[in-house]
């Protein structure tokens, strides 16, 4: 097995530390989701909705640890785009798309998501919300548990494509 210089230890390094966050994210997201739904009364919502946004405050910066340490280990293991979807490479076009995919997801759709459901929360909480913001919250129940159903299965098969590198 080759050694690798240091460049291409601290590029894979900072790259697993990426991955770490991601990974932590799609742990405890579902988790606090879990708590969220099973809360009864406004404020516990409100303090579970705090914690799910500065959770999703870490998903741009281990986005730009990805893409840069990505970046970088292609260019430290000769590979180019080119390679990545001209079929040499063809398993890291494959993660290069579905890391795109899963980085405007959560950017995208969540965000959204997360607006909308502070919205209906203050409200109600200032009780300017009328008598449907229990049932307004609810819909977005199912939304967001495919999300991280979403999410989880793209993530699955990144690491299964890094891992096995067909």
């Amino acid at each position: 097995m080759p050694t690798l210089s240091f460049f291409q230890s601290l590029s894979i390094f900072i790259h697993i530390i990426g991955f770490g966050i991601v990974f932590g994210m799609m742990l405890v997201g579902p988790i606090i989701e879990k708590q969220f739904q099973s809360a009864t009364d406004w404020s516990s919502r409100a303090k579970l909705g705090t914690v799910s946004k500065r959770l999703a405050m870490f998903s741009p910066i281990a986005i730009i640890i990805l893409l840069l340490s990505g970046i970088s280990n292609m260019m430290t293991f000769g590979f180019t785009m080119a390679d990545a979807f001209s079929g040499t490479a063809w398993w890291l076009g494959v993660k290069i798309v579905l890391f795109v995919c899963l980085a405007l997801n959560g950017l995208l759709n969540a965000r959204k998501l997360g607006e909308a459901r502070g919205a209906i929360i203050m409200g109600a909480m200032q009780g300017k919300a009328g008598a449907d913001a229990e049932a307004a919250l609810q819909a977005t129940y199912g939304r967001m548990n495919m999300f991280f159903r979403v999410q989880g299965f793209m993530l699955t098969v990144v690491v299964i494509m890094a891992i096995f590198r067909p």
